[in-house]
C-alpha cells in the first residue's frame, strides 16, 4: 500500500512544483506586467484570453488525435485530464516532463507506457513541425530582416515532415520498441491519423495568431498584415520555444522570436508588452485547465494493463 501512496505523493509534488514554477514565471515580472496591461485595452485581453482558451483545446484535439491513433482506447474526458495535468510540467526546464507526466498517468489507465509516450512525442513533433511549416510560409511578409534571423526553418522543418511519413515514424518505432526491450508493436500511426493531429495543430497556431493580434489591437495594430505576422510569430515562437529545451516553456526564446517576427507592425517595447502579457494569459488557461482536470483525476481507480507485460 505504500509505494502507490508514495506514487500518489509523488505526482502531488510534481504538480505543485509546476504550479509553483508557473507562479514563479508570472512574480518576477509584475512590475513589467502591470506597465503592460496599463497600456492595453481590458476587452482586447479578454478577448485575448478566450482564443488562449480555444487554442489551447485546439491543440489538446491534436494530442489526442495522435494518442488515440496508436491504437490507445481513451474517452475525450479522460484524455483532456492526462493532457490537461500533464502540460503543468512544461513550466520545469526541460520539453519532456509532459510527456512524462503523461505516460505516468496514462499507465494508471491502462494504457502502454510505449503507446502512450509515442502518441505524446508524436503529437508534440507535429505541433512543432506544423509551427515551423506556418511560421516558414509567412515569414516573407515580416520582410528580409526576419527571413534572414530565420533562415534556418526549412532546414529544421523538412526533416520533420519526413519522419511524420507513417512508414518511417512506424519503422523508427519498432526499432525503438525493440532496443527498449518493449516487445513489438501491433499497429502503427496512419496519414489519416497524423493528418488530423496536424489540422488540429494548424487551427491552434491560428487561434494562437488572434490570440496574439488582440493584444495588438489593444496597442492600436488593426491592420490584415498584423494578423498574419501574429500568426507568424506565434507559430514559430511555440516551436523555438520546444526547442530550447532548457528553458521552461520557452521563456526568452519565444520573446525573441515574438519581437523579431513583428518588427514591421509594432515597436519592441510594444512587442515585449504583448510576449509578456500573452505568456501570463496562456499561464493563466493552462493552470485553470489542470486544476480544473485534478479533482476528476483524482477519482481515477488504477485499471489493469491492457498491454502485454514486454511493452511495460
Amino acid at each position: 500500500m505504500k509505494l502507490p501512496n508514495a506514487r500518489k505523493l509523488l505526482s502531488y509534488l510534481f504538480f505543485a512544483a509546476g504550479i509553483g514554477a508557473a507562479v514563479w514565471v508570472i512574480a518576477s515580472r509584475r512590475d513589467e506586467l502591470t506597465a503592460a496591461v496599463q497600456r492595453m485595452n481590458l476587452i482586447a485581453i479578454a478577448g485575448s484570453f478566450g482564443c488562449g482558451m480555444l487554442a489551447v483545446l485546439a491543440l489538446f484535439g491534436s494530442w489526442l488525435a495522435a494518442v488515440t491513433d496508436g491504437g490507445v482506447s481513451l474517452p475525450v474526458r479522460a484524455g483532456l485530464q492526462i493532457y490537461g495535468v500533464g502540460q503543468i510540467g512544461k513550466y520545469l526546464p526541460g520539453s519532456v516532463w509532459p510527456v512524462l507526466t503523461q505516460t505516468q498517468l496514462g499507465r494508471r489507465r491502462g494504457i502502454s507506457p510505449l503507446r502512450m509516450a509515442s502518441g505524446a512525442l508524436l503529437a508534440l513533433a507535429v505541433s512543432v513541425d506544423v509551427g515551423l511549416v506556418m511560421g516558414g510560409l509567412f515569414l516573407p511578409f515580416s520582410g528580409h530582416r526576419a527571413v534572414r534571423v530565420f533562415w534556418w526553418v526549412p532546414l529544421v522543418a523538412i526533416p520533420m515532415v519526413l519522419v511524420l511519413i507513417p512508414a518511417v515514424l512506424n519503422r523508427l518505432i519498432s526499432v525503438a520498441a525493440r532496443v527498449l526491450r518493449r516487445g513489438e508493436v501491433a499497429s502503427g500511426y496512419s496519414w489519416a491519423g497524423i493528418g488530423r493531429s496536424a489540422a488540429w495543430a494548424a487551427l491552434g497556431n491560428l487561434l494562437f495568431g488572434l490570440h496574439i493580434y488582440l493584444l495588438g489591437i489593444g496597442l492600436g495594430e488593426t491592420s490584415v498584415r498584423g494578423f498574419v505576422l501574429a500568426v507568424c510569430a506565434y507559430s514559430l515562437a511555440s516551436s523555438v520555444g520546444v526547442i530550447v529545451i532548457f528553458a521552461p516553456a520557452g521563456a526568452g526564446a519565444r520573446e525573441a522570436v515574438l519581437v523579431a517576427v513583428l518588427a514591421p507592425v509594432l515597436s519592441v517595447d510594444a512587442a515585449l508588452a504583448i510576449a509578456l502579457v500573452s505568456r501570463v494569459l496562456l499561464i493563466a488557461v493552462d493552470v485553470l485547465i489542470a486544476t480544473s482536470q485534478l479533482r476528476g483525476l483524482n477519482r481515477w481507480k488504477t485499471m489493469p494493463p491492457s498491454y502485454p507485460a514486454a511493452m511495460s
